[in-house]
């Protein structure tokens, strides 16, 4: 039986009849348009004809991204050393690979440096800055991160050395001394969009600095801003839209072994809800997780075909060891809500464990809110040993990284010259880590900021969020947060909701209108896959299929009209369908084609069913 409570949109009927009048477009595809926010015809259709010259001609103008340029033009000229230093999740990666190409194709003295996930941590540290220092470098240019880093910056000054900031992240109240900030969420930084990713900003920046538009890297500006699950509106949708295209055509010997090694060589086209967030996200994200970032940037940047393959293989193996792990994290999670959290009281889970680990825990939080439709936290509290930094790879490690190791004074470390050699750094770092992942309503990045004298930092956004604390304030973070969610959510924020777009009787359902959804995509983050619910249906054809039974495939029928329907996941649900008279259906279309032929099938979403 189903627990999701259906909420069904409601767009604004004239006004679509006006747009579909104008453009020439269905009902349909017009009422899709009204609920997703656009309220004319010059919107919709902007929408639905993305131009990219549009945006180039607009970042030129953008003032901060004139100052970067110029600052980063004076010091090629002077044969500075620059450290791009990037975030190690996709959206990071992708910006260093896009920054450090147009840096190289200028030819800049440049290197890139990803901080190790679990020994580093997020964002600019000391330790890096000061290795970064004596090796040489004076202008150190970061990438996804650094807007929250005021104490770092102010470091790297006092040691001489200038920072470009280049980051997406909301900015905390005091903004960091940087020689130039890029950030669009800074209306000081005059961004006609505000809602780039951190290669988005990066892209933008590597546009400027070459006077030109390199639409060969839109392959990575798509993924790292689907997977950073930035809403895909604006300059956003562009960038994604014609991204996409270039995945598949890249001549990029990374991205190509890649799409091999994820078996997508053959498909005919690249989406983003589905190839791009949980076939190819995944496994370049994983070099982070559980590995080393910087062969993610590597394995974007070679030349080399048989270390691309390589490092592909490695990158899709480190996915499937990060599944099986997050499976073992995700059990013990929910046993320990069982035993640790009242429901009754608490608003928000908050978990933590000693053995869990730092790289998965986010996506395990997400599971976990799926299943009980709450805010989580979850916290790993263990300590961490330190591994190589950049461990080799067929005898050779990311060419254009360069390896640093922060030196912190409560460690014990063997130097050589001043300069920690790889691997060299002994012990564990005692900060607690956590991963937040929330519901609307509940706006994380607000919240931490009520508890921030009880975190050490965090950073993130309205639905997702990182942190890390000392192990003996959890409990009294734990208390406070929930305090906060009491004055915040209601009990019916608590309830799992599913939204859907539109009635649509089975003698709509064709693949004329299928081929008209396709004007929407990409699908994503506040625009997503419509979906559709029909009434009233009759079940047929009821059965079990897949691996060990585990979807639920039938045939709908009401009238003369009959469609197939396919239940992913959904075998559970086989005794409520054959219990049931009638069913309404919630569902997306989606193409089944078999022996030669295309029919459009009815991707379950949800049942409710009305008994015999």
């Amino acid at each position: 039986m189903s627990n999701l409570r259906w909420e069904c949109k409601e767009g604004n009927k004239e006004l679509a009849k006006t747009i579909a009048e104008d453009l020439n477009i269905s009902l349909i595809i017009a009422q899709l348009l009204t609920m997703r926010g656009i309220n004319s015809s010059s919107q919709a259709k902007d929408f639905l004809e993305p131009n990219l010259k549009e945006i180039s001609s607009a970042w030129q103008e953008v003032p901060s991204l004139k100052k970067a340029k110029e600052r980063i033009e004076e010091g090629i000229k002077r044969k500075e050393k620059i450290l791009i230093y990037g975030d190690y999740d996709l959206d990071g990666i992708c910006g260093i690979a896009v920054l450090f190409s147009a840096l190289k194709e200028k030819g800049a003295d440049v290197s890139y440096f990803v901080p190790h996930r679990l020994r580093e941590g997020y964002g600019l540290n000391k330790g890096a800055i000061l290795k970064a220092k004596k090796r040489g470098f004076s202008l150190i240019l970061t990438v996804d991160c650094g807007v929250k880093d005021v104490e770092e910056v102010e470091y790297a000054h006092s040691l001489g050395m200038e920072v470009i900031v280049t980051d997406h992240h909301l900015p905390s109240s005091s903004l960091p001394p940087a020689k130039v900030l890029v950030n669009p969420k800074l209306k000081s930084c005059q961004f006609p969009f505000s809602e780039l990713a951190g290669v988005g900003v990066a892209f933008a920046l590597a546009q400027v600095l070459l006077d030109d538009f390199r639409e060969e890297d839109l392959d990575l500006v798509a993924l790292g801003t689907v997977a950073d699950l930035v809403p895909l509106w604006g300059e956003n949708r562009t960038l994604v839209k014609e991204g996409l295209s270039w995945i598949k055509k890249s001549r990029k010997k990374g991205l190509q072994a890649l799409l091999k090694v994820s078996g997508l060589e053959d498909t005919p086209q690249i989406n983003a809800d589905y190839h791009v967030a949980y076939i190819l996200a995944p496994r370049l994200n994983s070099a982070g997780r559980l590995w080393n970032a910087a062969y993610g940037v590597e394995l974007l940047l070679t030349a080399d075909e048989v270390k691309a393959k390589r490092i592909a293989q490695i990158l899709d193996s480190k996915n499937r060891e990060r599944q099986d792990l997050q499976e073992k994290i995700f059990k013990e999670a929910l046993k320990l809500v069982e035993e640790e959290i009242d429901l009754s009281r608490e608003r928000v889970i908050v978990l933590s464990h000693p053995n869990w680990h730092v790289g998965v825990i986010g996506i395990v939080a997400s599971k976990v809110l799926e299943v009980y439709h709450r805010p989580t936290i979850l916290i790993s509290t263990g300590e961490r040993p330190f591994t190589p930094s950049l461990p080799l790879v067929d005898g050779v490690r990311p060419a254009g990284s360069y390896s640093c190791i922060p030196v912190e004074t409560t460690r014990r470390v063997v130097s050589t010259g001043g300069l920690t050699p790889i691997g060299a750094l002994a012990g564990s770092d005692p900060t607690a880590k956590g991963s937040a992942r929330s519901i609307e309503g509940f706006p994380m990045f607000e919240s931490l900021s009520k508890c921030e004298d009880l975190l050490l930092s965090f950073g993130g956004h309205k639905l997702a969020a990182g942190l890390t604390i000392k192990e003996e304030k959890i409990a009294e973070f734990r208390s406070r947060i929930n305090l906060i969610a009491q004055e915040v959510l209601k009990e019916e924020d608590l309830q799992p909701r599913l939204s859907l777009d539109l009635e649509i009787e089975l003698g709509g359902i064709n693949l004329k209108l299928l081929k008209e959804l396709d004007k929407l995509a990409p699908y994503g983050m506040d625009n997503p896959l419509p979906l559709f619910y029909s009434r009233g249906l009759k079940p047929e054809g009821v059965r079990l299929v897949g691996n060990e039974d585990k979807h639920l495939k039938l045939r709908v029928r009401k009238g003369e009209e009959e469609r197939e329907v396919i239940g992913f996941g959904m075998g559970g649900r086989l005794d409520e369908v054959l219990g049931s008279a009638r069913l309404d259906l919630a569902f997306s279309l989606g193409l089944n084609s078999w022996g030669g032929e295309e029919i459009v099938q009815l991707n379950l979403k949800d049942i409710k069913g009305i008994e015999r």
